[in-house]
């Protein structure tokens, strides 16, 4: 019998608007300045759970790069690496070169203090700038390419900043840089969003969530929490602009809100592995028997259904658990991502049954096969990933323990 490990995490997933994955989304794309006037939509990468639903609008374009502005001529893989370059989703900015060239439209200007800057070092970042930055009462939320920091800081003390001899440039933290390449033909515009749009917020660390209902905008869900603050989703009022919520000082990133929808029977399908959601088949009959997938997680709840050993989407669950694991405490799951994770890997559907014309799938159709993607695998747990959890806290015996037992 084949034991696979499978070290798998989940991670919070945040989308900074000067990441380097956006940016090097782009390497390709026409790098130069384009002022808003001319463009029109833009497009939007939208989870496999969302294939179905159609997209607002405004999110229909080809060209999610129509807004990026720049100061230079210089393209994004000239910039890459030039120390005077700052990097962000929407603007392309040379620091030796006049802020005004980027033409930001005055409804996306930041109008007074900010609250947020982005400060470039004379070089590589230095615990010296770090230090400098400190001493002024800047707090760093994050790393912005090249040499630079998006930190939370008054007016005054970046004035004082731009004088130190550590520091090359202090750039306001600008509405416009807030927000998602998809949002910004409306928001240039000063349009309001479709009814019903949500919207995922991102804001600063001590910011508060009633300031964003003071401005009529609706809190949807409870908030989530990230390294650099809250997230909150939210749906604004009719009338709206969106400028007027880029330029709040306690909002940071401004997305377009998706609701989470059950997937796995789309993920399938886009990775070949069946020929649509409902047949109850795998590409070459593939299915995971005889194969075991070695799990560290939060632990499995292994009386789940979906892990029978013969269950299926029309039958429902049928069978023993295809479930075993180090030690009893392994089977158990307070959190919830083990089984999550395990069921991505080798659910059987067993509940899919329960989906029927008055109870529909999301995203998808009646009868639906919701899977993992190796449905006659079983699977193995070893110890949990809290780092508190005693006898299955350490990497080696994560490795050796399904090693050793290969039941």
């Amino acid at each position: 019998m084949l034991v696979l490990g499978a070290f798998l995490a989940l991670g919070l997933l945040w989308f900074h608007f000067g990441s380097l994955s956006a940016i090097r989304s782009g390497l390709n794309a026409a790098p130069n300045a384009v002022t808003p006037s001319g463009a029109t939509n833009h497009s939007v990468a939208v989870a496999a759970a969302a294939a179905a639903k159609p997209l607002p609008g405004f999110l229909t374009g080809t060209n999610r790069l129509a807004f990026r502005l720049a100061n230079t001529p210089k393209s994004l893989k000239q910039l890459l690496r030039d120390p005077h370059a700052i990097l962000l989703q929407n603007a392309l900015i040379d620091t030796r070169a006049a802020l005004a060239g980027l033409n930001i439209p005055g409804n996306l200007q930041a109008k007074g203090d900010p609250g947020a800057y982005i400060v470039q070092a004379h070089g590589p970042t230095s615990p010296a700038f770090r230090a400098a930055l400190q001493a002024a009462g800047a707090r760093i939320v994050s790393y912005i390419p090249n040499n630079a920091y998006l930190v939370q800081l008054n007016a005054a003390g970046a004035g004082g900043l731009s004088a130190s001899p550590l520091v090359q440039a202090v750039l306001p933290y600008q509405p416009y840089y807030k927000l998602q390449p998809a949002l910004l033909a409306l928001a240039t515009a000063d349009a309001s969003l479709p009814p019903a749009t949500v919207l995922t917020v991102g804001l600063f660390q001590g910011a508060d969530v009633a300031e964003l209902t003071v401005h009529g905008f609706v809190p949807v869900g409870v908030p989530d929490e990230s390294p650099f603050g809250h997230i909150v989703h939210v749906q604004p009022p009719l009338n709206q602009p969106l400028s007027q919520l880029a330029s709040l000082a306690g909002v940071q990133a401004i997305e377009l809100g998706h609701v989470r929808v059950l997937a796995n029977d789309l993920a399938r399908t886009n990775l070949g592995i069946s020929m649509d959601t409902v047949t109850n088949a795998n590409w070459l009959n593939l299915s995971g028997k005889n194969v075991m997938v070695e799990l560290n997680d939060s632990g499995v709840d292994a009386a789940h259904p979906d892990f029978s050993l013969s269950g299926t989407a029309e039958t429902g669950p049928s069978g023993a658990s295809r479930v075993t694991g180090d030690f009893a405490a392994s089977l158990l799951d307070t959190n919830g991502h083990g089984t999550h994770v395990a069921g991505i890997i080798a659910g059987n559907g067993s509940e899919s049954y329960t989906i029927t014309a008055t109870n529909p799938p999301q995203g998808s159709v009646t009868n639906a096969d919701f899977r993992g993607k190796a449905p006659a695998a079983s699977l193995y747990v070893v110890g949990g990933i809290d780092p508190d959890f005693g006898y299955g806290s350490s990497d080696r015996y994560r490795q050796e323990q399904p090693a050793q037992t290969n039941p």
